[in-house]
């Protein structure tokens, strides 16, 4: 930020919201979801799901990253921080319900069975403001997002 403020160096802080898509790591719960899912689990554990995140597919961060660079030479600012995301949040229970129906899995989901953590964070949305006035938008819905991802997912077995 001192090299910027010193106009030395332009710099992006992008606040990058949850991010998930196809090949992502195994770990990260989408990508958990979707292969539970697809598996046919037993059960699937989790919390009550009310927690409410702000989901975008690879590709449009990939599109904003690059949009902002494309651009860099015309923003003034030496420093600007921006959130990277959907714009829209939905509950973490509707993401893995709509993930059960897209796969028609036989998984029962488990819906209380894990407590929420202490200082969970219950709803986390990215303003998108910004880079909206900067002419970025969104390509992928959910929807979309998850179908390819789990599309991905299916090929891989």
């Amino acid at each position: 930020k001192y090299l910027s403020i010193h106009k030395k160096i332009k710099f992006a802080n992008l606040r990058l919201e949850h991010f998930y898509g196809p090949n992502d790591d195994a770990t990260k719960f989408v990508t958990h979801v979707i292969k539970s899912c697809i598996a046919n689990l037993p059960d699937l554990k989790l919390t009550l799901g009310e927690q409410k995140r702000d989901f975008i597919f690879i590709d449009d961060v990939v599109s904003a990253y690059m949009h902002i660079l494309e651009l860099s030479n015309d923003i003034d600012e030496s420093f600007i921080q921006m959130d990277v995301g959907s714009g829209q949040s939905v509950s973490i229970r509707m993401l893995v319900e709509a993930i059960h129906a897209m796969t028609e899995s036989r998984t029962h989901l488990n819906f209380g069975a894990i407590p929420y953590r202490e200082g969970e964070v219950m709803r986390s949305e990215a303003d998108t403001s910004q880079l909206n006035a900067l002419g970025w938008r969104c390509q992928y819905d959910l929807a979309a997002g998850l179908k390819i991802s789990i599309e991905e997912e299916k090929n891989k077995l």
